[in-house]
């Protein structure tokens, strides 16, 4: 009786405070609790038209700033590797993010091992897709982490539809000093430990913290790196000890210079060839995407 009691308890516990709400005219029922971060809780849901949403529910201490830009930025860097915002709302004094629905987080997966190459190519094809557009931009993500690159419909024969969220932390390059970036703290990175490295915060630093993505993607390890192991190279070492092709490119952009590291585009070039030599024949950064005006 004690354990079906507490049971119970840790189920309501996973649900929104509110189940169902009407938001800007759409009736949404909302179910469990999907996703947690530092500053929101992510609740599955449908509308009232039956398609499935994620509700992302700002924490009541977050920051007004940080719902506003994760919105602006959703909107703002369209892509078809980025989920779709379906609206921004504040209700009865939280402040909601309706998102399409998009899967599990790449954390949550475990392809067996002869699966794991190409599952790091998949992913670093979207990943590091995103992450060029931002840069081009001249944005970067800031929030980049195997519990932030989703994957929709995994099968044992295709890995599914991957895509990057959490942009409540996206920013402009260069426009706050370095001491007030907004980068989780919790992760270790050598151009904060010790900030007389060449090279400031930066789309540099997405692509280190994507290369951790796919190093765990590689190995299938989830190790969190302390930052005397990481001031030390271990991730770098690890990708090397795998003895592949890919472990050497994915080193790369762990080097602890940032000003060392490729750019997004070109590390995906250097993982590309692995897989279709033909890509040498083109011209690394022939063409730039154009922005919309």
């Amino acid at each position: 009786m004690t354990r079906r009691t507490r049971v119970v308890a840790e189920d309501k516990a996973s649900f929104p405070p509110v189940r169902k709400l009407g938001l800007g005219g759409v009736g949404y029922q909302l179910d469990h609790q999907i996703g947690v971060g530092a500053f929101s809780k992510v609740y599955g849901g449908v509308d009232m038209w039956g398609n499935p949403i994620a509700m992302k529910l700002m924490s009541p201490d977050a920051s007004r700033s940080l719902w506003e830009r994760e919105g602006k930025a959703l909107v703002r860097f369209r892509h078809p590797c980025v989920p779709h915002l379906y609206g921004a709302h504040e209700h009865e004094g939280r402040l909601y993010l309706v998102l399409e629905r998009c899967g599990i987080a790449v954390s949550r997966m475990r392809p067996s091992a002869p699966l794991r190459p190409r599952a790091c190519l998949v992913v670093a094809r979207s990943l590091l897709q995103v992450l060029h557009t931002l840069h081009v931009m001249k944005h970067w993500h800031g929030d980049v982490s195997a519990n932030n690159v989703l994957v929709r419909d995994p099968s044992p024969q295709s890995l599914g539809i991957v895509k990057l969220t959490d942009f409540a932390l996206c920013q402009p390059v260069g426009q706050l000093s370095e001491g007030r970036h907004l980068v989780p703290p919790w992760q270790p990175l050598p151009e904060r430990l010790e900030p007389g490295r060449p090279g400031n915060l930066g789309p540099a630093t997405d692509v280190y913290l994507a290369a951790m993505v796919l190093l765990q993607v590689l190995t299938g390890e989830t190790k969190h790196y302390t930052s005397e192991e990481t001031m030390a190279g271990a991730p770098r070492e690890r990708a090397l000890a795998t003895g592949t092709r890919l472990g050497e490119a994915i080193a790369a952009g762990l080097a602890l210079d940032a000003a060392a590291r490729p750019s997004a585009a070109a590390l995906w070039s250097m993982l590309a060839m692995l897989v279709n030599p033909r890509l040498r024949e083109l011209p690394a950064g022939a063409a730039q995407p154009v922005r919309a005006p």
